[in-house]
């Protein structure tokens, strides 16, 4: 038993040490996204002095002079204060409006988000014995884990086994499984799922996955403003301005989303050996993620909001065999592998 619980300790270490590194990763993409922009107002402010050069030359020679030099000797190469505090003001108001924007939208409430799933709160008054059980478990973990009970919902329209944790703060939070998960698992599984979730809550995976949401819809803004300038309501499009930007804010959100899924996927890792830790009970957590493989729509959710929430399930909640950089959860082998070593022989 010592030796079991020394190995969840080691995980829970490891997956937060790994985390802590990508959102460096994540500060760095954003940083990379400003050096973009200045890159692209130091090429515009020399295309400017070459331009404005080539004019003078011509006009001297026109005039019956030499000319004048192309004017590129008074422009600094590559430090521009000034387009350098452009860029960092520029990134700053549109990922920083943008991501405000998408943030303030997220904090509507977790009944408006859940609500969006299709999900129906329960544990006021459950109806049946399922969710009187599921209920009680909520408790019960909430108990073990020393955290608030969140409040329970179903997802009613869902066969598929998944389970959704959400709220930016663990007094105002919520747990959501889906109707497969309640009808398909057994306790001991329902409470691995549900204890996998609660570790969610009070890891601050819940606010982290929010705010990550919202960075990456601001590094997005930067393409939105791209293309605005591209193709603007009225009047021509600047395509010397917009596709360059249109481009960085494409990087820039590319990369912001695979560090994003990266981020999601060891706090998987980190979710279930606290889940281990809650239950003790490896075996359980185990049995559910089999179940899952076993089950014939699997962890699929079929809503179409539930994609924006896809990292935030406890299963990959959508098919992305085409996109498999873009996947939002480790494999079900790989969650397995790392939870026999928690599993009493």
């Amino acid at each position: 038993m010592h030796e079991t619980v020394m190995n969840w300790w080691v995980h829970q270490d490891s997956a937060r040490s790994r985390t802590r590194r990508l959102v460096i990763m994540m500060t760095s993409a954003i940083l990379a996204t400003v050096s973009m922009i200045y890159l692209l107002l130091v090429a515009l402010r020399l295309l400017f002095f070459a331009i404005t050069g080539i004019i003078g030359f011509l006009s001297g020679l026109f005039d019956g002079g030499k000319g004048s030099p192309f004017g590129l000797g008074d422009a600094h190469w590559f430090w521009w204060p000034l387009g350098f505090c452009c860029a960092i003001g520029f990134v700053t108001i549109v990922t920083g409006c943008s991501a405000l924007a998408e943030y303030f939208r997220l904090r509507k409430g977790i009944g408006h988000l859940l609500g969006r799933l299709g999900g129906r709160r329960i544990d006021p008054a459950p109806d049946g014995f399922k969710e009187q059980q599921l209920v009680n478990i909520v408790q019960e973990m909430a108990i073990a884990s020393s955290a608030p009970v969140p409040s329970v919902y179903v997802l009613e329209d869902e066969p598929g086994i998944n389970a959704v944790s959400i709220g930016f703060r663990p007094e105002e939070s919520a747990i959501a499984l889906t109707r497969g998960a309640l009808d398909g698992l057994s306790r001991d599984q329902l409470q691995a799922l549900v204890a996998h979730e609660m570790a969610h809550i009070l890891n601050g995976d819940t606010r982290l996955n929010m705010i990550a949401i919202s960075l990456v819809f601001g590094l997005t803004g930067i393409f939105t403003t791209g293309v605005d300038f591209m193709f603007p309501d009225e009047g021509d499009g600047t395509f010397l301005i917009g596709l360059p930007l249109a481009l960085i804010g494409l990087l820039g959100a590319i990369s912001g989303k695979l560090i994003q899924v990266r981020i999601c996927r060891q706090r998987e890792f980190l979710a279930d050996a606290c889940a281990v830790q809650y239950t003790r009970h490896a075996p359980a957590l185990a049995e559910a993620l089999r179940a899952i493989e076993s089950n014939r729509e699997r962890s699929r959710v079929q809503h179409a909001a539930s994609r924006e929430l896809a990292h935030m399930f406890f299963a990959d909640s959508a098919k992305r065999w085409w996109l498999p950089f873009f996947r939002t959860h480790p494999k079900t082998a790989q969650r397995l592998s790392r939870l026999e070593p928690l599993i009493e022989k």
